[in-house]
Protein backbone atom coordinates (compact mmCIF):
# COMPACT_ATOMS: atom_id res chain seq x y z
CA UNK A 1 0.00 0.00 0.00
CA UNK A 2 1.28 3.37 -0.80
CA UNK A 3 0.57 6.25 0.71
CA UNK A 4 0.92 9.85 -1.00
CA UNK A 5 2.21 12.18 1.30
CA UNK A 6 1.04 15.41 -0.80
CA UNK A 7 -2.61 13.76 -0.06
CA UNK A 8 -3.09 15.67 3.39
CA UNK A 9 -6.01 16.00 5.50
CA UNK A 10 -7.62 18.73 6.99
CA UNK A 11 -11.10 19.35 9.22
CA UNK A 12 -12.32 21.25 6.52
CA UNK A 13 -12.54 18.72 3.56
CA UNK A 14 -15.54 15.89 3.56
CA UNK A 15 -14.55 12.43 5.64
CA UNK A 16 -14.85 9.72 3.32
CA UNK A 17 -16.36 6.58 5.70
CA UNK A 18 -16.72 3.41 4.37
CA UNK A 19 -18.91 0.75 6.16
CA UNK A 20 -17.40 -2.77 5.68
CA UNK A 21 -19.07 -6.12 6.55
CA UNK A 22 -21.40 -9.01 6.70
CA UNK A 23 -24.66 -8.73 5.33
CA UNK A 24 -27.39 -8.07 8.59
CA UNK A 25 -24.66 -6.54 11.09
CA UNK A 26 -26.46 -3.16 10.42
CA UNK A 27 -24.28 -1.20 8.07
CA UNK A 28 -27.02 0.30 6.11
CA UNK A 29 -28.63 0.93 9.60
CA UNK A 30 -25.04 2.50 11.12
CA UNK A 31 -24.88 4.79 8.28
CA UNK A 32 -28.06 6.36 8.96
CA UNK A 33 -27.11 6.55 12.37
CA UNK A 34 -23.84 8.17 12.09
CA UNK A 35 -25.53 10.42 9.40
CA UNK A 36 -28.05 11.17 12.09
CA UNK A 37 -30.68 10.99 9.04
CA UNK A 38 -32.44 8.32 6.89
CA UNK A 39 -30.06 8.07 3.95
CA UNK A 40 -29.41 4.57 3.25
CA UNK A 41 -32.61 2.08 2.99
CA UNK A 42 -32.46 -0.56 6.09
CA UNK A 43 -34.38 -3.60 6.85
CA UNK A 44 -33.92 -6.43 9.03
CA UNK A 45 -32.99 -9.33 6.53
CA UNK A 46 -30.13 -11.70 6.23
CA UNK A 47 -30.12 -10.69 2.79
CA UNK A 48 -28.14 -7.91 1.31
CA UNK A 49 -30.26 -4.88 1.39
CA UNK A 50 -27.86 -2.73 -0.21
CA UNK A 51 -27.86 -4.12 -4.01
CA UNK A 52 -24.94 -1.28 -5.32
CA UNK A 53 -22.48 1.01 -3.32
CA UNK A 54 -24.10 4.32 -2.28
CA UNK A 55 -22.38 7.41 -0.92
CA UNK A 56 -24.37 9.78 0.70
CA UNK A 57 -23.22 13.11 2.08
CA UNK A 58 -24.44 14.88 5.29
CA UNK A 59 -22.75 15.90 8.80
CA UNK A 60 -21.34 14.30 11.58
CA UNK A 61 -21.72 17.18 14.53
CA UNK A 62 -20.89 19.68 12.00
CA UNK A 63 -17.85 17.83 10.21
CA UNK A 64 -19.30 17.20 6.51
CA UNK A 65 -18.82 13.65 6.11
CA UNK A 66 -19.41 11.23 3.00
CA UNK A 67 -20.29 7.60 3.79
CA UNK A 68 -20.20 4.80 1.44
CA UNK A 69 -22.26 2.00 2.20
CA UNK A 70 -21.27 -1.51 0.67
CA UNK A 71 -23.27 -4.39 -0.19
CA UNK A 72 -22.18 -7.64 0.84
CA UNK A 73 -19.62 -8.24 -1.23
CA UNK A 74 -17.63 -10.49 0.91
CA UNK A 75 -20.73 -12.65 2.24
CA UNK A 76 -22.74 -12.87 -0.69
CA UNK A 77 -22.47 -15.07 -3.78
CA UNK A 78 -23.14 -12.66 -7.06
CA UNK A 79 -22.27 -13.22 -10.47
CA UNK A 80 -18.56 -12.70 -12.11
CA UNK A 81 -20.08 -9.49 -13.90
CA UNK A 82 -22.12 -7.97 -11.02
CA UNK A 83 -19.34 -8.47 -8.65
CA UNK A 84 -17.21 -6.73 -10.94
CA UNK A 85 -19.96 -4.07 -11.84
CA UNK A 86 -19.74 -3.55 -8.19
CA UNK A 87 -15.98 -3.44 -7.21
CA UNK A 88 -15.93 -1.03 -9.98
CA UNK A 89 -18.75 1.19 -8.53
CA UNK A 90 -17.01 0.84 -5.37
CA UNK A 91 -13.62 2.05 -6.09
CA UNK A 92 -15.16 5.20 -8.11
CA UNK A 93 -17.16 6.18 -4.55
CA UNK A 94 -13.58 5.44 -2.52
CA UNK A 95 -11.54 7.92 -4.90
CA UNK A 96 -9.06 9.31 -3.82
CA UNK A 97 -8.98 7.71 -0.38
CA UNK A 98 -10.33 6.77 2.51
CA UNK A 99 -10.34 8.09 5.86
CA UNK A 100 -11.72 5.87 7.76
CA UNK A 101 -12.67 1.96 7.26
CA UNK A 102 -15.64 0.95 10.20
CA UNK A 103 -15.45 -2.68 10.46
CA UNK A 104 -19.12 -3.22 11.34
CA UNK A 105 -19.57 -6.16 14.04
CA UNK A 106 -22.86 -7.02 16.27
CA UNK A 107 -22.49 -6.99 19.82
CA UNK A 108 -22.98 -10.65 20.13
CA UNK A 109 -21.43 -14.15 19.33
CA UNK A 110 -18.18 -13.46 16.70
CA UNK A 111 -19.20 -15.99 14.19
CA UNK A 112 -17.26 -18.09 12.08
CA UNK A 113 -18.60 -15.88 9.24
CA UNK A 114 -17.93 -12.81 10.50
CA UNK A 115 -14.19 -13.71 10.92
CA UNK A 116 -14.13 -15.21 7.37
CA UNK A 117 -15.47 -11.74 6.45
CA UNK A 118 -12.79 -9.88 8.05
CA UNK A 119 -10.22 -12.55 6.77
CA UNK A 120 -11.53 -11.47 3.31
CA UNK A 121 -11.27 -7.51 4.15
CA UNK A 122 -7.57 -8.30 5.02
CA UNK A 123 -6.89 -10.16 1.88
CA UNK A 124 -8.46 -7.37 -0.29
CA UNK A 125 -7.08 -4.29 1.31
CA UNK A 126 -4.04 -5.74 2.65
CA UNK A 127 -2.80 -5.42 6.31
CA UNK A 128 -1.97 -1.69 6.08
CA UNK A 129 -5.44 -0.69 5.60
CA UNK A 130 -5.89 -1.50 9.57
CA UNK A 131 -4.43 1.67 10.10
CA UNK A 132 -7.25 3.43 9.21
CA UNK A 133 -9.97 1.43 10.70
CA UNK A 134 -12.37 1.50 13.48
CA UNK A 135 -14.10 -1.85 14.26
CA UNK A 136 -17.90 0.03 15.20
CA UNK A 137 -20.25 -2.61 17.25
CA UNK A 138 -24.12 -2.54 16.17
CA UNK A 139 -26.71 -3.84 19.01
CA UNK A 140 -24.87 -1.70 21.73
CA UNK A 141 -28.22 -2.83 23.67
CA UNK A 142 -27.50 -6.24 24.04
CA UNK A 143 -24.06 -4.97 26.51
CA UNK A 144 -24.40 -6.33 29.63
CA UNK A 145 -26.04 -3.39 32.84
CA UNK A 146 -22.80 -1.35 33.28
CA UNK A 147 -20.65 -3.29 30.53
CA UNK A 148 -18.69 -0.98 27.84
CA UNK A 149 -17.77 -2.28 24.41
CA UNK A 150 -14.15 -2.06 25.77
CA UNK A 151 -15.96 -4.94 28.51
CA UNK A 152 -17.11 -7.18 26.07
CA UNK A 153 -13.83 -7.23 23.58
CA UNK A 154 -11.85 -8.73 26.06
CA UNK A 155 -13.80 -11.72 26.87
CA UNK A 156 -13.05 -12.56 23.52
CA UNK A 157 -9.41 -12.87 22.38
CA UNK A 158 -10.30 -13.01 18.68
CA UNK A 159 -12.54 -10.18 18.61
CA UNK A 160 -9.51 -8.45 20.82
CA UNK A 161 -6.99 -9.71 18.06
CA UNK A 162 -9.01 -7.94 15.72
CA UNK A 163 -9.58 -4.70 17.67
CA UNK A 164 -5.86 -4.65 18.84
CA UNK A 165 -4.60 -4.50 14.75
CA UNK A 166 -7.15 -1.44 14.35
CA UNK A 167 -4.78 0.28 16.86
CA UNK A 168 -7.86 -0.79 20.06
CA UNK A 169 -10.00 1.26 18.30
CA UNK A 170 -13.84 0.32 18.61
CA UNK A 171 -16.82 1.92 19.23
CA UNK A 172 -20.58 0.62 19.51
CA UNK A 173 -23.96 2.56 18.76
CA UNK A 174 -27.28 0.97 18.67
CA UNK A 175 -29.49 1.57 15.60
CA UNK A 176 -32.96 1.14 17.51
CA UNK A 177 -32.91 2.05 21.01
CA UNK A 178 -30.12 4.68 21.62
CA UNK A 179 -31.45 7.61 19.36
CA UNK A 180 -33.02 9.02 22.54
CA UNK A 181 -31.30 7.71 25.02
CA UNK A 182 -30.18 10.43 27.81
CA UNK A 183 -27.88 8.00 29.20
CA UNK A 184 -24.08 9.03 29.02
CA UNK A 185 -22.56 6.19 27.49
CA UNK A 186 -25.43 4.62 25.66
CA UNK A 187 -26.47 7.21 23.72
CA UNK A 188 -25.81 7.28 19.46
CA UNK A 189 -24.86 11.06 19.69
CA UNK A 190 -22.54 10.71 22.39
CA UNK A 191 -20.71 7.45 20.70
CA UNK A 192 -20.88 9.29 17.15
CA UNK A 193 -19.10 12.46 18.54
CA UNK A 194 -16.74 9.61 20.39
CA UNK A 195 -16.05 7.42 16.77
CA UNK A 196 -15.55 11.38 14.94
CA UNK A 197 -12.92 12.18 17.63
CA UNK A 198 -11.08 8.89 17.18
CA UNK A 199 -11.12 9.11 13.14
CA UNK A 200 -9.43 12.24 13.84
CA UNK A 201 -6.58 11.14 16.28
CA UNK A 202 -6.56 8.06 13.74
CA UNK A 203 -5.62 10.48 10.86
CA UNK A 204 -3.17 12.61 12.84
CA UNK A 205 -1.42 9.63 13.77
CA UNK A 206 -1.14 8.43 9.98
CA UNK A 207 0.15 11.74 9.77
CA UNK A 208 -2.38 13.51 7.66
CA UNK A 209 -2.21 10.71 5.43
CA UNK A 210 -5.59 8.85 4.01
CA UNK A 211 -5.92 5.37 2.74
CA UNK A 212 -5.14 5.51 -0.69
CA UNK A 213 -3.14 3.76 -3.76
CA UNK A 214 -2.39 5.14 -7.50
CA UNK A 215 -5.45 3.42 -8.71
CA UNK A 216 -7.92 5.27 -6.20
CA UNK A 217 -5.82 8.55 -7.73
CA UNK A 218 -6.11 7.58 -11.29
CA UNK A 219 -9.71 7.53 -10.76
CA UNK A 220 -9.74 10.59 -8.87
CA UNK A 221 -7.89 12.41 -11.91
CA UNK A 222 -10.63 10.80 -14.07
CA UNK A 223 -13.68 11.81 -12.51
CA UNK A 224 -11.88 15.44 -12.30
CA UNK A 225 -11.40 15.42 -15.92
CA UNK A 226 -15.11 14.25 -16.76
CA UNK A 227 -16.53 17.22 -14.31
CA UNK A 228 -14.55 19.54 -16.31
CA UNK A 229 -16.03 18.55 -19.62
CA UNK A 230 -19.79 18.43 -18.11
CA UNK A 231 -18.82 22.49 -16.85
CA UNK A 232 -18.31 22.61 -20.25
CA UNK A 233 -21.77 21.77 -21.10
CA UNK A 234 -23.77 23.11 -18.56
CA UNK A 235 -24.87 26.01 -16.92
CA UNK A 236 -23.78 27.49 -13.39
CA UNK A 237 -26.81 26.68 -11.73
CA UNK A 238 -25.79 23.55 -12.12
CA UNK A 239 -24.31 22.35 -7.93
CA UNK A 240 -20.98 20.64 -7.85
CA UNK A 241 -22.32 17.66 -6.50
CA UNK A 242 -24.51 17.06 -8.98
CA UNK A 243 -21.49 17.42 -11.44
CA UNK A 244 -19.78 15.07 -9.69
CA UNK A 245 -22.38 12.56 -9.22
CA UNK A 246 -22.77 12.72 -13.14
CA UNK A 247 -19.11 12.36 -12.92
CA UNK A 248 -18.92 9.27 -11.48
CA UNK A 249 -21.59 7.66 -13.63
CA UNK A 250 -19.74 8.68 -16.89
CA UNK A 251 -15.69 7.19 -15.09
CA UNK A 252 -18.45 4.14 -14.02
CA UNK A 253 -18.92 3.68 -17.55
CA UNK A 254 -15.73 3.65 -18.87
CA UNK A 255 -14.12 1.63 -16.04
CA UNK A 256 -16.60 -1.15 -16.54
CA UNK A 257 -16.38 -1.59 -20.11
CA UNK A 258 -12.35 -1.65 -19.21
CA UNK A 259 -13.09 -4.50 -16.63
CA UNK A 260 -15.62 -6.53 -18.30
CA UNK A 261 -16.06 -6.87 -22.57
CA UNK A 262 -19.18 -8.23 -23.66
CA UNK A 263 -20.23 -10.48 -27.08
CA UNK A 264 -17.45 -10.64 -29.68
CA UNK A 265 -16.00 -7.53 -27.68
CA UNK A 266 -14.68 -10.45 -25.48
CA UNK A 267 -13.23 -12.50 -27.32
CA UNK A 268 -11.39 -9.37 -29.15
CA UNK A 269 -10.71 -7.95 -25.36
CA UNK A 270 -9.20 -11.69 -24.55
CA UNK A 271 -6.49 -11.57 -26.85
CA UNK A 272 -5.92 -8.15 -26.43
CA UNK A 273 -5.83 -8.65 -22.75
CA UNK A 274 -3.29 -11.43 -23.58
CA UNK A 275 -0.84 -9.63 -25.04
CA UNK A 276 -0.90 -6.76 -22.47
CA UNK A 277 -0.62 -9.07 -19.79
CA UNK A 278 2.35 -10.49 -21.48
CA UNK A 279 4.17 -7.22 -22.12
CA UNK A 280 3.32 -5.27 -19.08
CA UNK A 281 3.69 -8.55 -15.80
CA UNK A 282 0.41 -7.75 -14.83
CA UNK A 283 0.09 -11.79 -14.74
CA UNK A 284 2.89 -11.32 -12.19
CA UNK A 285 1.83 -8.29 -10.41
CA UNK A 286 -0.50 -10.37 -7.61
CA UNK A 287 -3.01 -7.84 -7.22
CA UNK A 288 -6.17 -9.43 -6.23
CA UNK A 289 -9.83 -7.44 -5.91
CA UNK A 290 -12.31 -9.58 -3.51
CA UNK A 291 -10.70 -12.45 -4.26
CA UNK A 292 -10.34 -12.19 -8.16
CA UNK A 293 -6.73 -12.27 -9.20
CA UNK A 294 -6.40 -9.12 -11.77
CA UNK A 295 -4.20 -11.90 -13.80
CA UNK A 296 -7.25 -14.66 -14.02
CA UNK A 297 -10.19 -12.15 -14.65
CA UNK A 298 -8.25 -10.11 -17.23
CA UNK A 299 -7.38 -13.63 -19.00
CA UNK A 300 -9.81 -15.93 -18.26
CA UNK A 301 -12.54 -13.38 -18.61
CA UNK A 302 -11.24 -11.05 -20.70
CA UNK A 303 -12.10 -8.20 -17.79
CA UNK A 304 -8.84 -6.24 -17.59
CA UNK A 305 -6.94 -5.12 -20.02
CA UNK A 306 -8.25 -4.15 -23.81
CA UNK A 307 -11.87 -5.59 -23.06
CA UNK A 308 -13.22 -2.51 -24.25
CA UNK A 309 -12.07 -3.01 -27.48
CA UNK A 310 -15.35 -3.97 -29.51
CA UNK A 311 -17.22 -3.44 -26.61
CA UNK A 312 -20.96 -2.73 -27.09
CA UNK A 313 -20.48 -1.49 -30.42
CA UNK A 314 -18.76 -5.32 -31.40
CA UNK A 315 -22.64 -6.42 -30.07
CA UNK A 316 -24.02 -4.19 -33.30
CA UNK A 317 -21.62 -4.84 -35.90
CA UNK A 318 -21.53 -9.66 -35.13
CA UNK A 319 -25.51 -9.01 -35.91
CA UNK A 320 -24.64 -8.01 -39.26
CA UNK A 321 -22.14 -10.90 -39.99
CA UNK A 322 -22.41 -14.78 -40.46
CA UNK A 323 -19.07 -15.97 -38.17
CA UNK A 324 -17.31 -14.94 -35.02
CA UNK A 325 -14.54 -14.72 -37.02
CA UNK A 326 -15.71 -11.97 -39.10
CA UNK A 327 -17.43 -10.43 -36.47
CA UNK A 328 -14.00 -9.93 -34.98
CA UNK A 329 -12.70 -8.68 -38.20
CA UNK A 330 -15.52 -6.13 -38.44
CA UNK A 331 -15.09 -4.76 -34.76
CA UNK A 332 -11.47 -4.52 -35.40
CA UNK A 333 -12.28 -2.63 -38.90
CA UNK A 334 -14.90 -0.37 -36.95
CA UNK A 335 -12.89 0.16 -33.56
CA UNK A 336 -9.41 0.45 -34.68
CA UNK A 337 -8.88 3.97 -33.26
CA UNK A 338 -11.08 2.71 -29.94
CA UNK A 339 -8.57 0.00 -29.90
CA UNK A 340 -5.29 1.50 -29.75
CA UNK A 341 -7.15 4.39 -27.33
CA UNK A 342 -7.79 1.92 -24.91
CA UNK A 343 -4.71 -0.39 -25.37
CA UNK A 344 -3.00 2.30 -24.13
CA UNK A 345 -5.16 3.06 -21.42
CA UNK A 346 -5.24 -1.00 -20.35
CA UNK A 347 -1.29 -0.60 -20.29
CA UNK A 348 -2.20 2.42 -17.86
CA UNK A 349 -3.51 0.20 -15.54
CA UNK A 350 -1.52 -2.26 -15.85
CA UNK A 351 1.53 -0.12 -14.87
CA UNK A 352 -0.51 1.26 -11.73
CA UNK A 353 -1.22 -2.09 -10.67
CA UNK A 354 2.91 -2.91 -10.91
CA UNK A 355 3.31 0.30 -9.20
CA UNK A 356 1.23 -1.06 -6.46
CA UNK A 357 3.03 -4.66 -6.16
CA UNK A 358 5.94 -3.04 -5.84
CA UNK A 359 4.27 -0.75 -2.51
CA UNK A 360 3.09 -3.92 -1.41
CA UNK A 361 6.68 -5.93 -0.99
Amino acid sequence: MCLNTDMQWSKKEELNIVLLGKTGDGKSSSGNTILNKEAFTATLSSSSTTQKCESKSGTIHKRPAAVVDTPGFFDTDLPDDELRSRIVEFLIQCAPGVHAFLIVLKVGTYTDQEKEVVKKITETFGEDAFRYSVVLFTHGDQLNHGQTIEDFVKMNGALQELVDKCGGRCHVIDNKYWHQQQDDYRNNSVQTKKLLDTIDEMLRENGGNYYTNELLQKIEEDIQAEEKKIRKDVSGKVSQEKIREEAKKSVFKKYVIIFAGVATGVLLGAVLGAVAVEATGLAECGLAVWGIPVAKAAVGAAAVIGAAVGGAVGCDVTEQTESVSEGIKAVVKENYGIAKDMLQESVGLASVCTKLKGCNT
